[in-house]
């Protein structure tokens, strides 16, 4: 699709050729093509940085609250060595922490606007995509000497970017609010998962993709983090999306089977994936691993001052 338009209108800050000025050279009103030009524009991608921008302030973020989470609780625990706190209360104040911390709720806000972000690189990509196909199926030759009048002449020129994307979000503007919705509700419910078991590492996750996480009650039962191959404290977790147990990294490398060593299911290495949400468990079980230590210390030093 082209936009047509008369040169005087495109350039109304440059003064028009005319009886006063017959010698003033006029701009054509786009840049011809040429090969150089249409090869690196076949290899452009715009998104590439501002994609890893902000995964990059993603990640800062999320270990920014990860450290706040450890610090937070390691007060909680001087508490608790200081008879101020049960263990009762200390166990229900790690339970609710996630959904009820102030800061940890500005914290999911920011992330979920840069979630919001993401996704409207997605339209500004549709619109570059429809921008940048229309400029290289151009019928126009390539800039030669012969195509100076040509150029000169040139009343049309091809779709703005930002012209585009308006067009991309007004003609999909149904669609994008319907998928952006599920994605944000996704990335909510992502987050929720991440900042609960950092907090609580070794609890079951209390809600899933299809329940609202109010209503959920913490049931019994732990999370194991033992590799099922080497039977010790994972390091480095890999989970297999077939059947969604998990295995250390080191002890996966020397297993020779295909079958899961939990349930026997086959599977193969494209199956395996790093599994982020045990990553942030077996953190938060080595931090609170030390914090028991703190515990255990100070209720030695109480029983050696009787």
């Amino acid at each position: 699709m082209s936009v047509k338009r008369e040169r005087e209108d495109e350039i109304d800050t440059v003064e028009q050729p005319g009886p006063s000025n017959p010698n003033l050279f006029q701009l054509p009103t786009y840049y011809p093509l040429n090969k150089k030009f249409k090869s690196e524009l076949r290899q452009l991608h715009p998104t590439k940085t501002m994609e890893t921008l902000i995964k990059e302030t993603d990640n800062t973020l999320m270990e920014t609250l990860f450290k706040y989470i450890d610090a937070n609780l390691e007060q909680e625990v001087e508490k608790l060595v200081e008879n101020k706190l049960d263990l009762e209360e200390y166990e229900s104040t790690k339970r609710k922490k996630y959904k009820e911390d102030t800061v940890l709720e500005q914290g999911k806000r920011v992330l979920i606007k840069l979630g919001q972000t993401r996704r409207r690189q997605t339209a500004y990509l549709t619109a570059f995509r429809k921008a940048r196909t229309e400029i290289l199926e151009r019928n126009e030759s390539e800039l030669q000497l012969d195509d100076f009048e040509h150029y000169a002449q040139m009343t049309t020129v091809p779709s703005q970017i930002h012209d585009l994307y308006k067009e991309t979000l007004s003609a999909n503007s149904k669609e994008f609010k319907s998928a952006g919705d599920r994605m944000a509700k996704a990335d909510e419910l992502e987050l929720n998962k991440k900042l609960f078991v950092s907090i609580n590492p070794t609890e079951p996750i209390p809600f899933n993709d299809q329940e609202d996480d109010d209503e959920i009650e913490i049931g019994g039962g732990k999370v194991n983090l033992t590799c099922p191959i080497s039977r010790l404290i994972m390091k480095n977790p890999i989970r297999n999306n077939v059947c969604g147990h998990t295995y250390d990294k080191a002890s996966l490398a020397n297993y020779r089977s295909t079958e899961c060593p939990e349930c026997g299911r086959t599977f193969s290495k494209t199956d395996l994936v790093e599994d982020t949400l045990m990553k942030i468990r077996l953190a938060g079980y080595k931090r609170d691993e030390k914090l028991q230590e703190l515990q255990k210390s100070a209720a030695d030093d109480d029983i050696d001052k009787l």
